[in-house]
């Protein structure tokens, strides 16, 4: 081989650092570490509660909030909230009985007959997804079904679901579909649909 053949075959032949498929497959096991990295710190720094320890207790207090979102429907629940200039404000009424289906009709009179307006409500604000960001108030009576507070806003932006029900031991709860946030002034909260408790009858 002559000297030229020899310098043309030097020229053609780059080194390794310099071809594609060497770093292609080093980026593959680098990849990997990275994302192991990045999982181990969500694993860390994300909050687990969603983890139950007692499924029997947790699917009791399912059922015990099932039960009151039922009665809040055979009750008729209805509120407004809307945003004060000092606070909120909030009106609790009572949708007509016959909005109510005929196979819950007698558990709907039987609940509206022992109803009484409660003297204060505790409104919860539950952030669908970063449960850090949930917040709750007390709302006082002022005049029937009017509820005030000065000790919460509505909250910035994001998704949230509100539930309200009597402060204390509540036997009926309302929960609102999800509301995205900035919202407007007035919130209309209507009752759950009733379709979905046609088939769970009142405990004897």
């Amino acid at each position: 081989m002559t000297s030229t053949e020899q310098a043309v075959q030097q020229t053609d032949v780059q080194p390794w650092y310099r071809q594609g498929w060497p770093w292609f497959l080093i980026s593959i096991p680098f990849t990997s570490i990275i994302l192991s990295f990045a999982m181990l710190y969500l694993a860390l720094q994300t909050n687990n509660s969603l983890v139950v320890g007692d499924y029997y207790k947790q699917g009791k207090a399912i059922n015990q909030r099932i039960e009151r979102d039922r009665i809040a429907m055979l009750l008729g629940m209805h509120a407004i909230l809307e945003q004060a200039p000092d606070g909120l404000v909030l009106q609790l009424d009572q949708e007509p009985i016959d909005a109510v289906p005929d196979e819950l009709l007698v558990d709907a009179r039987i609940a509206r007959d022992s109803f009484q307006w409660p003297d204060s409500l505790q409104v919860r604000w539950v952030h669908v997804t970063q449960s850090d960001r949930d917040f709750s108030a007390l709302f006082q009576a002022f005049g029937r079904g009017r509820y005030v507070t000065q000790d919460a806003l509505l909250p910035g932006d994001g998704v949230w679901r509100i539930h309200i029900q009597a402060a204390g031991e509540s036997s009926w709860r309302l929960v609102s579909q999800r509301l995205p946030f900035p919202a407007s002034a007035n919130i209309d909260m209507m009752p759950m649909d009733a379709a979905r408790f046609t088939k769970i009858r009142q405990p004897q």
